[in-house]
């Protein structure tokens, strides 16, 4: 009776095909099964996709993986609170944050997390009160809470902390470069005026997270940016770290200034993948097609960094030499297994044919989640959908449960056909813990929003794993 019902279930999930929101329903339904499961693994990943269905219906079960004595389970549940939203979690998360200057562990770090992500009509109150007490206990052991409230603030706006942040912001007991930085960034929303006796320093302060972050507010204040190009322009052509300059780079690209043409020049040499990766970004935004063909010519002597960012933004139509260089580019089994897997998805882009065999080297073989999702959202028919599916290995083992988690969420977010049963296959039949856990966490990556590069600039290292593929 159990298979004829997960029979039932799938083909209610085939049917629904068509609609994502009623297939990601009956997915997230057959989640809720897990939430009492015996693995705590189970239970809070469970949680964690359901949490986004922004239900309070779900919240006392989710309440209950929340309050779990078993520290994996209750991590999980914590970080699903934030997302969920509903009315009723503040005062289990500043509960579960523990004191102002307690030592941290990864279950208060979650639930700073989730507090921050909290809407402002209920959450507001309890986050204020908690950024109020940093300045009353010791920085440097509340430095991953710290990072915590401000990463999951910053994809939700935080307007409504202005004045705690602002308070933080001007503490001269607040040395700790990152946490500094977090602040000032979450300070920066475009919504409000921008403060410069914070801001101003800020771009030449001595840690390189500070002047990011400065970077970044006059990036969003396009004004004021441009009455500080001078100072911009010089950290983008000779700040000592390749970070700052890739980010001064970017700042000049969002203000149009012309020069910046002449620096990208220069950052696409960088051997640093960011500065390399901007020095593209911005030759593209400021030059259009011309700069866009300069690169195609060029591509040959660029770095892997910047070849993948020309690769990823390639379109239709391109030249032939340049169509060369992809094709040789995908099928060269000495190139890193990212950078054929963007030229793989630039030739699908255009139009080229790609072998199954080919494609299924690439998406199976020991690479990036990001190199993965390029071809997955790259696929143009059907015949590629399902070589990647059949590479997916579910049934999975404690070896490749990463790998398949990885293929399986790059998948769902393409909405490939086949995609979403597959998933509920793993998570109706009997495959296992592992094949469980990889199609929850595929689930949950496809359901949960994407954390910003700025919130991922300052999530602690206690979620990096949870929160970033």
């Amino acid at each position: 009776m159990a298979a004829c019902a997960a029979v039932a279930v799938t083909a209610c999930l085939v049917s629904a095909q068509e609609d994502p929101r009623a297939s990601q329903a009956l997915l997230l339904r057959d989640a809720e099964r897990f939430l009492d499961h015996p693995d705590p693994r189970l239970r809070g990943e469970a949680a964690l996709a359901i949490g986004s269905s922004k239900d309070p219906r779900h919240l006392p079960k989710i309440l209950a993986v929340a309050n779990s004595g078993e520290p994996t389970a209750r991590t999980l549940g914590l970080l699903a609170l934030g997302y969920l939203g509903a009315p009723g979690s503040e005062s289990t998360l500043t509960t579960a944050m523990g004191k102002p200057g307690a030592k941290t562990d990864a279950t208060m770090i979650a639930a700073a997390f989730a507090l921050g992500r909290l809407p402002a009509d209920h959450g507001s109150e309890a986050l204020s009160q908690r950024l109020a007490a940093f300045s009353e206990a010791s920085y440097k052991r509340q430095r991953d809470i710290l990072l915590a409230m401000a990463s999951g603030l910053l994809d939700r706006g935080g307007d409504d902390a202005a004045a705690a942040l602002e308070r933080l912001a001007k503490d001269a007991a607040l040395r700790d470069p990152a946490a500094k930085a977090a602040v000032l960034t979450a300070l920066a929303t475009p919504k409000r005026s921008l403060d410069l006796r914070l801001f101003e320093p800020a771009l030449t302060a001595s840690a390189p997270e500070v002047r990011i972050a400065g970077l970044h507010a006059f990036q969003l204040h396009e004004q004021a940016g441009r009455e500080r190009v001078s100072a911009i322009a010089r950290l983008a052509s000779s700040d000592a770290d390749p970070s700052v300059r890739a980010a001064a780079l970017r700042c000049l690209s969002q203000l149009r200034h012309a020069p910046a043409l002449d620096m990208a020049q220069k950052a696409i040499r960088s051997a640093h993948p960011g500065e390399a990766e901007q020095g593209v970004a911005t030759m593209l935004h400021l030059g259009g097609e011309p700069a866009r063909r300069n690169l195609e010519r060029q591509f040959p002597y660029l770095s892997a960094p910047a070849q993948r960012m020309v690769l990823a933004a390639t379109t239709s139509p391109v030249g032939s030499d340049f169509l060369a260089a992809c094709q040789e580019t995908a099928l060269d089994a000495r190139r890193d297994l990212a950078t054929r897997a963007e030229a793989m998805a630039a030739l699908l882009r255009t139009g080229q044919h790609v072998s199954s065999h080919a494609l299924a080297e690439v998406f199976a073989g020991k690479t990036s989640h990001a190199a993965r999702a390029a071809l997955a959202s790259a696929f143009r028919s059907e015949a590629h959908a399902s070589t990647m599916l059949a590479a997916c290995p579910l049934p999975c083992t404690t070896n490749n449960a990463q790998d398949c988690t990885s293929m399986l969420t790059t998948l769902l977010a393409a909405d490939a056909q086949g995609a979403r049963r597959k998933c509920a296959e793993a998570l109706q039949a009997e495959m296992g813990v592992e094949s469980n856990l990889a199609a929850l966490r595929a689930l949950r990556r496809t359901a949960l929003p994407a954390l910003s590069a700025e919130a991922q600039r300052f999530v602690p290292d206690a979620l990096r794993a949870i929160l970033m593929p």
